[in-house]
């Protein structure tokens, strides 16, 4: 596997303006529209709390507990949870209503363009 040069993520100096509404992704995108594709060493590196050794520790902890807790019927969603927090899944919500509503007027606007006879 090739190594590429550590690019820290500009997540770890953004305000919380910035992180709320990913403004600190923009150059990765700027970048990419004017190279035409994104390359690997382009890609910013992983979040510390987001690397997998970390996460499985603290999924693989959790799990244990919700055994604990609820040995007869242990809930992999609730030790998921507890691991990443709701984050992930609220945005998730919010995602895919917002897919389908694109897609429905993406799909509309189909019937509404102009044909070449």
């Amino acid at each position: 596997m090739k190594s590429y040069p550590s690019n820290p993520s500009p997540f770890l100096y953004a305000n919380k303006w910035s992180q709320l509404f990913h403004n600190w992704i923009s150059v990765l995108i700027n970048l990419s529209h004017k190279q035409g594709t994104v390359y690997l060493n382009d890609l910013y590196d992983i979040l510390p709390e987001y690397e997998s050794k970390q996460l499985t520790d603290i999924l693989q902890n959790n799990w244990f507990d919700e055994l604990k807790r609820s040995p007869e019927n242990p809930s992999l969603l609730l030790a998921t949870i507890r691991t990443v927090g709701w984050k992930p899944m609220m945005i998730g919500l919010l995602l895919v209503p917002n897919v389908s509503l694109f897609d429905r007027l993406f799909f509309c606007n189909q019937y509404f363009k102009r044909r070449k006879y």
